[in-house]
């Protein structure tokens, strides 16, 4: 491989991840819908071993009742003490 190939392929991989944070940290529910989509697609009956698995890895993790994702809400950390 030569030295062009390995800078484009870093700078390929590179680019791609900050692409996936992005997605992650601005559009959560749209990528909550796309993993469910596909995890429903390999969960199919009649599908192998191999695309049950990837379809579980894929399916997203429930969503728990805090607004902030967590299951005890302590003001997200963001509130002051109302006690000075």
């Amino acid at each position: 491989m030569n030295y062009d190939t390995m800078q484009w392929t870093i700078i390929g991989l590179a680019v791609f991840m900050s692409a996936v944070y992005a997605v992650r940290k601005l559009a959560p529910n749209a990528l909550r819908r796309t993993r469910t989509k596909l995890a429903l697609m390999f969960l199919q009956p009649g599908s192998s071993s191999v695309e049950r698995t990837l379809g579980r890895w894929l399916a997203p993790k429930p969503q728990s009742s805090g607004a902030c994702g967590s299951t005890s809400c302590n003001g997200c950390g963001d509130s002051k003490s109302s006690a000075r």
